[in-house]
């Protein structure tokens, strides 16, 4: 299967790499960071691509088209966590069209490719997606907005022969997830480690997941022959679709 995969040199995009390079898939990785992609091991092709510049978006739809493409899975994203008070427009505009602009653009410019082969598109959402978190409302934004996507035109696309579906996971051990619960424990003038701790009770699993059983989700998820749900949540119990 040839896989797309963006967000390849981040910690999940990583992951998803080993989980489809280990099946057979031959994977392109995409990513805004050169350095990043070089960090992902099992890829047979890199390219650098920011979504949100036409010309670069251009080049990648024109490799693809060239090479074909089966499954495109997107892992990309940022950190979108600050308080109420030091939001900006600017910055709420930064997190929308990176994480979900972003995205549209790539699914329009694939969607043809994608009919072609009768291929798969598997975004990684957030459960900040499905359920409102404090000190987050930029990121909340950007994730509602693409699971809200997901359901909508997940119907359209499977009768062009595309299936559409969304992961909606919890807790994962990524720099972006301490990166952002750095910016929640300042936010109440807690000491990190206390904050990590409490937030690991929340969970009914106990435990905050790895990207490699997120991969193992992801997998599961995009198996176009198999029917999968529209929205996927494995948050370890904290939130249910």
């Amino acid at each position: 299967m040839k896989t797309v995969i963006v967000g390849a040199g981040g910690a999940i995009g990583a992951a998803v790499v080993k989980r489809f390079a280990d099946a057979g898939c031959r994977v392109l990785g995409v990513d805004i960071s050169e350095k990043a992609l070089e960090q992902a091991s099992g890829l047979a092709g890199r390219m650098v691509c920011d979504l949100t510049d036409d010309r670069q978006l251009g080049r990648l739809r024109e490799r693809l088209e060239r090479d074909g493409i089966d499954q495109v899975i997107t892992t990309h994203g940022i950190d979108g966590s600050r308080p109420l008070g030091e939001l900006s427009e600017a910055f709420y505009d930064k997190v929308l069209n990176i994480n979900t602009i972003g995205t549209y653009r790539l699914f329009r410019a694939v969607l043809p490719l994608l009919k072609q082969s009768k291929g798969s598109f598997t975004i990684v959402v957030s459960q900040a997606g499905l359920k409102p978190e404090a000190n987050n409302a930029a990121y909340c934004a950007s994730k509602y907005a693409l699971s809200g996507w997901i359901r909508s035109i997940s119907e359209y696309a499977a009768k062009e022969g595309v299936a559409v579906r969304g992961i909606c996971p919890g807790c994962i051990g990524t720099p972006l997830y301490y990166a952002a619960q750095k910016q929640f424990a300042q936010s109440i003038s807690m000491p990190l480690n206390e904050w990590l701790s409490q937030r690991e009770r929340n969970i009914p699993l106990g435990r905050i997941a790895d990207p490699a059983e997120i991969a193992e989700c992801i997998w599961f998820l995009a198996q176009k022959s198999e029917k999968r749900p529209a929205l996927l949540a494995p948050t370890g119990g904290e939130t249910l679709v």
